[in-house]
């Protein structure tokens, strides 16, 4: 049984845990709502784009843009996967159910895939592992700028361009609420969008495209691909927030749980002794007086 000063000790260390958790709880909400802000602000454009390069598929006969177009040779090379993970810890089991998400999906392709890691988290667990890096990305910071992932979404159009990879996939932590982030597979490339519209069957709308659909579809495909690949990455950074601090707010409750358990068995403790030590005086007062 632990003595009353060891007691004391513990209890002075769980407060202590309790005040940092609860200032980092703090900082993560801060941050968080930043970054669900700027995510769930890009979820309206990103649509809106995707609409915008649907009705130019749907309504042109452009069908063989290299972005588009599925060959048979392609389903034949390996896949792209772009792997994003938080940069810093103390989140959770958010970097884990991802980079499970990451070897099922690469497990269920080929060993051969080629892998595109950001997050720092994601660059030391590729490390680890047996996977094909292509490009690693350490940190793009709590804020990223479109300007930040450009890198990213320009590696990935080149290695598609160049039939060096058949497809590429997204794997991030998406942000869906507060309370709940999942990860999840996105495929970007090639791109299927006529299959997302739906039928028309009254009223089919005829557009007049200037400059020409081709010329439309090689800027904003491309754009698309990039977009979608900076979404994902704000998607992640709000998850990662999120996570954490729920993470921290569930570490101050322990902190204080356990804290409060403490407290209860060094009073025990302390009521025992002082019970023994009235037996005690007790004991000898009656001595004396027989």
């Amino acid at each position: 049984m632990a003595t009353n000063r060891e007691l004391k000790r513990r209890i002075k260390s769980a407060g202590n845990i309790s005040k940092i958790t609860k200032a980092m709880e703090a900082v993560a909400a801060s941050k968080m709502k930043k970054a669900q802000d700027v995510a769930t602000a890009g979820v309206s454009y990103e649509a809106l784009m995707k609409k915008m390069v649907s009705n130019i598929i749907r309504f042109s006969s452009i069908v063989n843009h290299p972005l588009i177009s599925v060959t048979a040779d392609r389903e034949l090379l390996p896949s792209l996967i772009i792997i994003i993970s938080p940069d810093r810890g103390l989140c959770g089991s958010l970097p884990t159910g991802t980079f499970r998400k990451a070897e099922t999906e690469i497990r269920r392709k080929s060993n051969q895939d080629k892998v595109i890691v950001v997050g720092k988290k994601a660059v030391v667990y590729a490390r680890r592992t047996d996977w094909n890096i292509l490009a690693s990305f350490d940190s793009l910071g709590d804020k990223p700028v479109l300007s930040d992932t450009s890198a990213i979404g320009a590696i990935a159009i080149e290695e598609y361009e160049q039939k060096r990879v058949g497809g590429i996939s997204l794997v991030y932590p998406k942000f869906i609420s507060t309370l709940n982030q999942e990860a999840v597979i996105e495929n970007i490339l090639p791109v299927k969008l006529i299959s997302e519209m739906p039928e028309v069957r009254i009223l089919q709308p005829k557009y007049i495209f200037e400059p020409t659909a081709a010329d439309l579809l090689s800027e904003l495909l491309p754009a698309y691909v990039r977009l979608s690949i900076y979404q994902a990455v704000l998607s992640a950074k709000a998850s990662e927030q999120s996570a954490r601090m729920i993470a921290m707010k569930n570490a101050s409750d322990n902190a204080r749980e356990i804290r409060g358990l403490l407290q209860l068995s060094y009073n025990q403790n302390r009521q025992k002794a002082i019970t023994a030590e009235i037996a005690d005086i007790v004991t000898s007062s009656m001595a004396v007086v027989n």
